[in-house]
C-alpha cells in the first residue's frame, strides 16, 4: 500500500497561503483552512491531494466541474479561485464555507433537523443536483458530509453548496456535429460512492443516472425528517438492498408528499431526465401546508431551535490573527509552536 505524504500545516503553499487548520480528509485529499500570508483576514479553503505514482488523481475531475459550475454562474458551487502544484501534490483554492450538513446534524440532540431546516436544505440540494446535471455531470457520492452551509454568522450561512466532485462522470458526450448525447450504458460498473446513501442500482453495480443521484438525495430527506435511516451501521449488501427497497417502511409516519417524491424516482432509468419540477412542488406543498414562511429562522441561525449549539468559538483564531498579522507587518519569519486546543496551530514570528 503507498504512504501518502501530507501537506503539514503552517505550509506556505504557493508562495501566498498559509495551512494554519486541517478541516477534512478523505479518500480525494485533504481540506485546509488557508490565510493569505499578505492579508490573513482574508480565508479561503484549499483542497490538496498528494501525487501517487500510479494513481489517478480525483482533483483534475473536481476543478473541470466547479469551473463549469462557475462559468455557469451556479448558485450552489464554490468559487473556485485558483489552482497550482507544489513538489509533490496538486491544489485548488476555493471559498471557505461553513460546516456540512453531516457535521451540522451529528450535533443536534436527536440527529433530526425541524421540518422547516429539512426542507430548506433539501429544496437546495436539489437544485444544486440540477444544476451539475445540467452541465452534463452526475455526482456519484450525494451525501450530507458533501454539502455545506456558507460560513456562520453571515448572510450565506443558510445559502447551500454542493462539494466533492472527485469522482463525478460526464453522463453525456458530443457527437460530430456538435449535439450532445447519452454516454451508453456500461453492463457492470466499479462502486462509486457510500453504501449508507447509494441507490439500489448503484450498490448492484448498475450504471448510474442522474436518478441514483436523486435516491441519494431521498434517503438524505427520511435521515434528516427521523433521525436516521433503517440500515444505519449495517454494511451487508443483500440487508442493505431489502431495507432500502421496502419504501412503506422507509416513508412511515412522513407527509404524503414524501412518498411522491420516491415514486416519480421509482419510475425513472439510466436515461430518464428526472423532472425536478415536480420534485421541487412536492417539497414546497409541504412547506406551504404547514404554513411556514421564508423568514423563519433555521436551525443553526440566530434565533433557531438549535442557535446555542453553533456559538462560534473565535478566541483562537482571533490570537491566530494577531500574531500572523503581527508577523506580517514585521517580515518576521514564520515558525509553527504547539498546538492548541483541537487542529488550530498558532503561528508566531520567530
Amino acid at each position: 500500500m503507498t504512504t501518502r505524504p501530507k501537506i503539514k500545516v503552517a505550509s506556505i503553499i504557493n508562495g501566498k497561503y498559509l495551512a494554519f487548520r486541517k478541516l477534512g480528509e478523505g479518500g480525494c485529499g485533504s481540506i485546509y483552512e488557508v490565510a493569505l500570508v499578505k492579508c490573513p483576514q482574508k480565508r479561503f479553503a484549499c483542497k490538496a491531494e498528494t501525487t501517487v505514482p500510479d494513481e489517478d488523481p480525483t482533483l483534475p475531475m473536481e476543478h473541470k466541474v466547479i469551473q463549469l459550475l462557475n462559468e455557469r454562474n451556479s448558485q450552489h458551487s464554490v468559487e473556485l479561485l485558483e489552482k497550482g502544484k507544489g513538489e509533490n501534490y496538486q491544489f485548488l483554492v476555493m471559498t471557505l464555507l461553513g460546516p456540512s450538513l453531516d457535521a451540522i446534524r451529528s450535533t443536534l440532540p436527536l440527529k433530526k433537523f425541524s421540518t422547516f431546516s429539512t426542507l430548506v436544505v433539501i429544496i437546495q440540494a436539489l437544485d444544486s443536483l440540477k444544476e451539475l446535471h445540467d452541465i452534463g455531470f452526475i455526482h456519484r457520492d450525494v451525501k450530507p458530509a458533501n454539502f455545506a452551509i456558507g460560513t456562520l454568522g453571515t448572510p450565506k450561512q443558510r445559502l447551500l453548496h454542493v462539494l466533492d466532485f472527485g469522482i463525478a462522470r460526464q453522463y453525456v458526450t458530443k457527437t460530430e456535429d456538435g449535439r450532445q448525447k447519452m454516454r451508453r450504458q456500461r453492463k457492470i460498473v466499479p462502486f462509486r460512492g457510500t453504501l449508507r446513501y447509494c441507490s439500489v442500482a448503484t450498490q448492484e453495480r448498475k450504471e448510474q443516472g442522474r436518478h441514483d443521484d436523486l435516491w441519494s438525495l431521498f434517503y438524505m430527506l427520511v435521515e434528516f425528517s427521523k433521525g436516521s435511516l433503517p440500515w444505519e451501521g449495517l454494511t451487508d449488501e443483500e440487508e442493505l438492498r431489502k431495507l432500502k427497497s421496502d419504501m412503506q417502511e422507509l416513508t412511515n409516519g412522513l407527509d404524503e408528499e414524501y412518498v411522491r417524491f420516491s415514486q416519480h424516482l421509482q419510475i425513472l432509468v439510466y436515461s430518464s431526465k428526472p423532472d425536478y419540477e415536480i420534485l421541487r412542488r412536492l417539497l414546497l406543498n409541504v412547506f406551504i401546508r404547514r404554513k411556514f414562511k421564508a423568514n423563519m429562522k433555521v436551525d443553526w441561525e440566530h434565533g433557531g431551535r438549535y442557535e446555542h449549539y453553533f456559538e462560534k468559538k473565535t478566541a483562537t483564531l482571533l490570537l491566530f490573527d494577531v500574531f500572523l498579522t503581527n508577523s506580517s507587518r514585521n517580515g518576521s519569519k514564520l515558525v509553527l509552536r504547539k498546538q492548541t486546543a483541537g487542529e488550530i496551530f498558532i503561528i508566531v514570528s520567530a
